[in-house]
């Protein structure tokens, strides 16, 4: 199965940037500037990873990671900030992160962390839901 990756940020370079690392992946992304989009197309479709900014106008991205696990508990959430604290990595970890990346971050290091996140997601759909169809 293609690993399907959401990136989601409010600056269109980065989401650009991260789709032609991931498709050269033979990944399948899907890119949103907004939390709320993304939350509705994790409603309607089968993804793995969710790579996503904090500060971003709207939902935040770590409100769309409490979203994405309450319907979702599978995805993979990997956070990328630029504005890194102490309370908001407690925070992020309580919720299930996989992974945080402070900018600026090593694309190399990103690519291995949430192609292994990928990894994680499909064998976490394997294991827990078996028998039922996927969402597309």
């Amino acid at each position: 199965m293609k690993k399907r990756i959401i990136i989601v940020d409010d600056e269109p370079n980065i989401v650009d940037l991260l789709s032609k690392i991931f498709e050269s992946e033979d990944c399948e992304t899907v890119g949103f500037g907004k939390a709320r989009d993304a939350i509705e197309f994790v409603q309607a479709h089968e993804v793995d990873v969710i790579i996503t900014d904090v500060m971003m106008p709207g939902i935040k991205g770590d409100n769309l990671c409490t979203e994405v696990k309450k319907l979702e508990p599978t995805v993979q959430l990997v956070v990328i900030t630029g504005y890194p604290t102490e309370a908001l990595f407690e925070s992020l970890f309580r919720m299930g992160i996989s992974d945080v990346f402070v900018k600026p971050f090593e694309f190399d290091k990103l690519k291995e962390n949430v192609l292994l996140a990928c990894e994680r997601s499909q064998n976490l759909k394997l294991i827990s839901r078996p028998w039922r169809k996927t969402k597309d």
